[in-house]
Formats: structure tokens, sequence, C-alpha cells
């Protein structure tokens, strides 16, 4: 090929700006002999172009969650002492105690709210942990994936899946009104803190409310006048 570029260089040292003319050079050349470009061009083509599709070797992402800074959390041995660094810990980032967390794990895998047929590759304790991060920091569905180094797409269906499941299956056995003896005991507790006849504490919270229907918008605006809201009442 020695030769051959030697020829190329010098035509194109010799001829004019004329695009057609070095491009007739060129094509002269690599029609006498095509078997010299051969590994050129698979050089280019194996550089420049990739496969369809993502490239799934590069996310570096590990299946085994418990290795995670969440399950190594999780896993401690310090987090089961009541009052430790790790349960503080886990109680300022998902607004539960460990030890009722572990209580609630079970009976959401007794009741099956995330309707698995199988195990999963993500266990019911980290769908969870998903859905208090969600519902206690509001955390965006790209800083939890960023957590646990799992798909973005993959925490929007795991957050729907827990607010069903607690629907269906938990709303009915907690959220009742109190009748005959448990009417009582509850009576009895708020008399000891001095409040005689009381059966309930009430408490709010303010709800942002988009489109809201012009004839109540006056009836749904704050001091803030900033935003339109409906209110929640909760008795416990």
């Amino acid at each position: 090929m020695g030769s051959n570029y030697s020829t190329l260089i010098d035509a194109a040292n010799e001829a004019s700006f004329d695009d057609h003319r070095m491009r007739e050079y060129l094509m002269d050349l690599i029609n006498e002999n095509p078997e010299c470009f051969e590994d050129f061009e698979d050089d280019i083509i194996e550089k420049t172009v990739r496969p369809y599709g993502p490239i799934r070797e590069m996310r570096n992402r590990s299946t085994n969650l418990w290795l995670s800074p969440w399950g190594l959390l999780i896993t401690s041995d310090q987090i089961r002492i009541p009052g430790s660094y790790q349960d503080r810990l886990f109680r300022k980032r998902f607004r539960l105690p460990f030890a009722l967390f572990l209580e609630f794990v079970e009976e959401c895998k007794e009741h099956n709210i995330f309707e698995e047929k199988k195990a999963g590759k993500i266990a019911v304790e980290f769908k969870i942990m998903i859905a208090l991060r969600v519902l206690g920091r509001d955390e965006c569905n790209d800083s939890v994936a960023e957590y646990l180094n799992i798909g973005e797409s993959t925490i929007g269906p795991i957050f729907k899946q827990f607010l069903a499941g607690c629907v269906k299956y938990l709303y009915p056995k907690y959220v009742y009104i109190p009748e005959n003896e448990e009417l009582n005991q509850i009576r009895l507790v708020y008399e000891k803190m001095g409040l005689p006849g009381c059966i309930g504490s009430m408490d709010c919270t303010h709800i942002l409310w988009h489109r809201c229907p012009k004839i109540l918008r006056n009836n749904c605006t704050g001091k803030s006048k900033s935003f339109f809201k409906i209110i929640h009442y909760l008795t416990l």
C-alpha cells in the first residue's frame, strides 16, 4: 500500500482545489486496491457504531440490594438496639421506628400487599422503604433509584402498588370507628391525660388543589393567598 499511498499524496499536492478531480483520484486508488482499505473501514465501524438500544453493560448495577447503603443499614446489629445511632438514623430517614418497621414488613408479607406470585429481585423490605422515603420526604424517583442503584422507572410502579395494597388490605383493619369496650379504653387513656370525655384527637393537613373550581376559590384560599388548597381531617 506504500506506493499507492505515495501516489495519493503526490496527486493531492499537485491537484488544484477541485473537489471533482480529487474525488476521481481517490476512487481510482480504491478501485485499484480495495483490499488495502478493508481493515481501515472495519476500525471506523467498530469505533463509531454501537448496537441498537441501550448499552446495559455500562450501567454497572448491583443485583444484591442487601449490599446497598439501605441494605447495610437494616442488617446492622446496632439498629436493633433502641435509641442507638442507627435506630435514630432509620427513623429520621424513613419516619418510622425500626421495630415498628419490622412488624409492618411482616404484616405486608402476610397480606401480600404487592400481590407477588413469587419472590422478586427486590425484597419487600426495600419496596416498603422506597414507599416510606417518597411519602416521608417527598423524594423523586431519580433520587431513590440512585440510593438503591435500580431503574428509575421501577420506583413509580412500586409506590403505586404500595398505596393500592395498603388501601385494599390494611385500611379496613386500622381505620374504623371504635365501639363498646375499645371505645371505653380509649376514653380512659384520655381521662388519665386530663381530658375526660375525649375519645380522639383531630389533626388536619392542607393539600394543594390544582384546577380548583372558580366558585370555590374564595373558600379554599388561606392566609397566604398563594395557592388553593383542600383540608383533610384525621381523628386518632
